[in-house]
């Protein structure tokens, strides 16, 4: 994998990795090794932040064609306040205010993410980083070809560093084939 912009052009960027031959995008993946995938990423990446002890990226990463903050954070809760701070203003700068929405976000911001996130990070209690896909939607999960190793392939990421739990919103496109 190499990454990097060019000499003679600095806003011209490039990025070269390892080509990986997918099967059938409409063939799902078994929602179990998916589920197990995401799990090995987590355990294996426990503790291995680049910059120990915080959460975060050390570059910005776009959810879809939506920027998301990434900026080191030391604490998870504050962490989470700012990715989330920065997708409300996107929303109010895209469709303007909203009073209900901003009444809300308050309350988001000043009771649930204090008592959600807070206890997890107090009397002694810490979060240990671990590495996040952070967009884990059907759309960025394949299996490979037997070429290829026929192995599962999750792809296009939002990453970041933070609670093992923090990408347990799945789509509802994977829970329907588990629940089947």
């Amino acid at each position: 994998m190499a990454r990097g912009s060019f000499a003679n052009d600095p806003d011209r960027h490039f990025y070269l990795c390892e080509f990986a031959h997918m099967l059938n995008h409409e063939i799902p993946p078994p929602p179990y090794d998916w589920a197990s995938a995401a799990a090995q990423l987590h355990l294996q990446s426990m503790g291995k932040s680049p910059v120990p002890n915080h959460f975060g990226f050390g570059v910005p990463t776009f959810l879809a064609d939506v920027p998301v903050d990434n900026t080191w954070n030391a604490s998870w809760e504050a962490f989470w306040a700012q990715q989330m701070r920065g997708l409300f203003e996107r929303e109010e700068r895209l469709n303007g205010p909203d009073e209900e929405l901003t009444r809300l976000r308050k309350a988001y911001f000043e009771k649930a993410i204090p008592r959600y996130l807070g206890p997890l990070e107090r009397n002694g209690r810490s979060v240990v980083p671990c590495l996040l896909h952070s967009d884990l939607c059907l759309g960025n999960v394949r299996l490979l070809t037997a070429a290829s190793g026929g192995d599962l392939c999750i792809f296009d990421a939002c990453a970041y560093w933070g609670h093992n739990e923090g990408v347990l919103l799945l789509s509802q496109e994977f829970l329907k084939p588990a629940l089947c």
